[in-house]
């Protein structure tokens, strides 16, 4: 299992990072099955992958739009060198 994430976890993360630069905000649900279904791993892995990426060391930020939990990259959000942490919005 520890020899699985150490391959599935980077190409997920490799895909999500190129995922929302092409589509920019993200419905959260969609990036855990297609990126699931791309990586092949179980949506409760991506999941917990997604959490990871999104934590508040982590490369992306969840957030309420409306009706709608989008992913967003925290690079487009600031222009500091240092990200912020900043804490998910469940």
């Amino acid at each position: 299992e520890i020899s699985i994430n150490r391959e599935k976890e980077p190409e997920f993360r490799e895909y999500v990072i190129q995922h929302v630069a092409r589509n920019g905000l993200m419905k959260r649900r969609e990036l855990v099955n297609a990126g699931s279904e791309r990586i092949g791993i179980a949506q409760k892995t991506a999941i917990r992958y997604l959490d990871k990426i999104c934590s508040s060391e982590g490369e992306y930020i969840i957030r309420k739009a409306g009706k709608l939990v989008c992913l967003r990259n925290l690079s487009e959000l600031t222009k500091r060198a240092e990200l912020p942490k900043l804490i998910k919005i469940n």
